[in-house]
């Protein structure tokens, strides 16, 4: 089995490839020119992986056209983890990495005749403001978007549901807020809800009286789940589809947890 990814060496992409890498033949990673040596060095422990330099934001992806034929005439399995992550980000960013890279992505996959299975990571931000529970077979909910990563996500996500693929599984992975792995807390950078722990360490540095403080004024609603989830608990779920799903029909997972605390709780954790 030959299986090609993208974003690989990134937070959730170096746990996913931890749990499949065993399973394969040959992996095809996606790397661009620029990061090739620090990836190298990333993935050192990797024995059957071979990187191809290229960008999918490109709309030939290989920089070398015998890489591309080489991974389009045999390639099993596509995975495409590679986005652009960042809740500030601008329209032009979010779109040509998260739309136009997931399109040219899907262009290609349409052409690999031995592919089987082609899966991708979403989130759970595509339900944008939404104020109903978004199911798994469902997308457009008439939901508006208060910044341009969750838009470019939603709109990414279309494309992978619309996109027709004879005979191959089609996996979309709608997932949670990603955190440390659960066994040592280990992150790659601070993102996410780890902001709310800087701003505290920050607040305390500036103003040193508010440790003594019997409370600090933080503006949220309580009642508001949550949903986080171990990095390492999500590679599992993800690994274990790629693996024993066989039906062809799509189908989207919401990738959290079934105990997502509460604003409220987690504050007080």
């Amino acid at each position: 089995m030959i299986c090609f990814i993208t974003g690989a060496t990134g937070f959730f992409g170096l746990f996913l490839l931890k749990k499949i890498a065993h399973r394969y033949d040959k992996i095809y990673i996606l790397t661009r020119a620029q990061t090739l040596n620090r990836n190298r060095k990333k993935l050192k422990l990797f024995k059957n992986i071979k990187f191809i330099i290229g960008d999918i934001t490109d709309v030939h992806i290989f920089e070398n056209i015998k890489d591309k034929y080489k991974v389009l005439e045999s390639v099993n399995d596509i995975i495409h983890l590679a986005a652009y992550y960042d809740l500030e980000g601008d329209f032009s960013k979010c779109n040509l990495y998260n739309v136009i890279g997931t399109q040219n992505i899907l262009h290609f996959s349409s052409l690999c005749e031995k592919l089987t299975s082609f899966h991708y990571t979403s989130t759970i931000a595509v339900a944008g403001d939404y104020n109903g529970r978004l199911l798994e077979d469902q997308l457009n909910v008439n939901q508006d978007f208060d910044n341009e990563y969750s838009k470019s996500k939603y709109l990414a996500e279309q494309l992978v549901h619309d996109c027709k693929l004879e005979n191959v599984k089609k996996r979309v992975y709608r997932l949670g807020i990603l955190v440390g792995d659960s066994k040592n807390g280990y992150i790659t950078k601070i993102d996410g809800p780890y902001y709310v722990f800087e701003f505290l360490k920050k607040l305390v540095k500036k103003f040193p009286f508010a440790v003594k403080a019997p409370f600090i004024t933080v503006p949220y609603n309580p009642s508001t789940i949550y949903p986080l989830l171990p990095v390492d608990k999500a590679a599992e779920f993800v690994s274990q589809s790629i693996w024993y799903t066989t039906e062809h029909e799509s189908r989207t997972y919401h990738v959290i947890s079934n105990q997502s605390p509460s604003m409220d709780e987690m504050l007080k954790d």
